[in-house]
């Protein structure tokens, strides 16, 4: 009796090498679709050259930390427990900030952009070809990724940058900036808060609780009275957690900076 046929090692070879060679691919078009988009505003002069450079020496940073130490950044920064997400919104919507206040908006927007695309590129190359963790995976993972545990996108920061872009385009730079604030530091605060003070819980939104709003607002308000005008600041830090804490059914990230940037801007004008 004949033994059965026995594939050949190559094939198994061959599979793992298109295996590596796709996860590669994937990481590279995941870099490449920001870094294109950075290259484009040097060429037009909408970024410097330096800061170009300072980008992509803290991307490259966040690339090799978790192979690095074996740990995520956020393991350093977070006590157990909080959700290393919340760190992850709240670190990038600072570094949006203060590119926003000291190069300008174009300079916020293009940095939006090319997170934006990375963030995007990465999601489909991840789910739709790969269909496999690659290894930028283990960099959102420490930044905050639920994706493992959704087996699926995680879009959260897709909206956020959403958000952000479109304050950036279409409304003041005070007011942008306020909306980004709202999301980082309120948005940022309000459920790590909430544990912590346990005031009476929202009775519109049973996921959030009053405690966690108010202190949120709080903390985004004293930052946003630092570079915008009272009225400005005020009506940016309200109006956001407002929509922060009600079951509006869009998702935050999106639904709260809109909604600050809005107030922001129409009381702004009134006063």
């Amino acid at each position: 009796m004949r033994a059965p046929p026995i594939s050949p090692p190559i094939e198994v070879g061959q599979g793992e090498m298109s295996g590596r060679l796709g996860r590669i691919g994937a990481c590279l078009a995941t870099i490449g679709s920001a870094s294109l988009i950075l290259a484009l505003g040097v060429s037009y002069g909408i970024i410097e050259p330096m800061l170009f450079l300072e980008v992509m020496a803290v991307g490259l940073f966040l690339l090799l930390l978790p192979k690095l130490t074996r740990r995520s950044l956020t393991s350093f920064l977070m006590p157990s427990g909080t959700p290393r997400q919340k760190l992850a919104h709240s670190a990038g919507g600072i570094i949006i900030f203060i590119l926003g206040m000291l190069y300008g908006r174009s300079t916020a927007m293009i940095f939006i952009s090319a997170c934006m695309a990375a963030y995007s590129t990465y999601e489909v190359m991840r789910w739709r070809y790969v269909k496999e963790p690659i290894y930028v995976s283990s960099v959102m993972e420490s930044l905050g990724s639920l994706e493992e545990e959704l087996r699926g996108p995680y879009l959260a920061p897709v909206y956020a940058f959403l958000g952000f872009l479109i304050a950036y385009t279409i409304f003041p730079l005070d007011a942008a900036s306020v909306s980004v604030i709202v999301l980082a530091i309120g948005d940022g605060v309000a459920p790590t808060a909430g544990r912590i003070v346990r005031l009476k819980e929202n009775p519109l939104n049973p996921r959030k609780t009053l405690g966690g709003s108010l202190i949120g607002f709080l903390a985004a308000l004293a930052i946003c009275l630092t570079f915008a005008r009272p009225i400005v600041a005020l009506a940016g830090c309200a109006v956001g957690m407002l929509v922060e804490c009600l079951p509006t059914g869009v998702d935050d990230n999106l639904s709260v900076p809109v909604a600050a940037v809005i107030g922001a801007t129409f009381f702004g004008r009134l006063a």
